[in-house]
């Protein structure tokens, strides 16, 4: 696996990187799609971050994903995603990295139901984001469309027409910088409503941990021999041992209870 002192991206980041650097329009959603193929086949998985849980991509991803875009140029858009994985198997053999998320976050289903939570708000994050560049980038085209269509209707006087044309530039960019400060808006507005589901989601986990506890305390007392009805004595580690088993058992419904409601 790759170490964390090496850059890496998110996966809108990265949809970035590859534009900017690389010269490839890849929307989050493709490369989502992409990497859920590659884990669905068994043959590569995404880096988690620790706390956030957000899929990163690191220098071996980035090539990842040029050559499966190179063979999409080459051989055609209808590949399926079953033999793109095997081609990336073949091409990055002994470089790849697959392990079940499920099992590699922790042996509890309770923290494997948290971050497949907390990986859909990240994806449905990453999703709105991309939606606003691309209304954004549909805008400006728009206010660019706009603003021809008005100069070629512009008086003939090349005087007149000039200062029109310098009014109207004024005015679009006027315009365009002002969907974008809405833009950065909507985006604070989206990370606050992350941090938000967050906070929830760890106090709600926190509450329910403590509800269950309770209950394992009063089903542990439920039964003399657990408690030591004739000696007055109990063993601490099997109780202990008994209460976290009872809320391992019980989390995972209780959350998903809890978030439907």
């Amino acid at each position: 696996m790759s170490t964390i002192e090496e850059p890496y991206w998110t996966l809108g980041k990265a949809s970035e990187y590859l534009k900017q650097e690389k010269g490839l329009n890849i929307p989050v959603v493709t490369l989502r799609t992409w990497f859920n193929a590659l884990e669905k086949y068994k043959v590569h998985t995404l880096s988690r971050t620790e706390h956030k849980r957000e899929r990163v991509l690191f220098q071996l991803e980035i090539d990842i994903v040029i050559f499966w875009h190179q063979q999409k140029e080459l051989y055609g858009k209808n590949l399926s995603a079953e033999f793109m994985a095997k081609a990336v198997q073949k091409q990055f053999e002994g470089k790849l990295n697959y392990y079940d998320i499920n099992q590699q976050t922790s042996n509890s289903s309770e923290l494997v139901t948290i971050d497949r939570f907390i990986e859909k708000v990240n994806d449905e994050f990453d999703d709105r984001i991309e939606l606003m560049k691309e209304e954004m980038r549909q805008y400006k085209e728009e206010l660019l469309q706009e603003f021809e269509n008005r100069t070629r209707l512009a008086l003939p006087d090349p005087e007149v027409r000039k200062q029109e044309e310098a009014e109207r530039a004024k005015e679009a960019a006027e315009k365009a910088k002002a969907e974008e400060e809405r833009e950065k808006e909507r985006q604070k507005e989206a990370e606050l409503l992350i941090r938000s589901y967050q906070v929830d989601i760890h106090i709600t986990e926190m509450r329910l941990k403590n509800e269950l506890k309770r209950e394992a305390e009063e089903e542990w007392a439920k039964d003399p021999a657990k408690i030591g009805f004739i000696l007055k004595r109990e063993d601490t580690a099997k109780k202990v041992q008994f209460i976290n088993d009872y809320v391992d058992k019980h989390l995972p419904e209780r959350m998903e209870k809890k978030f439907k409601e």
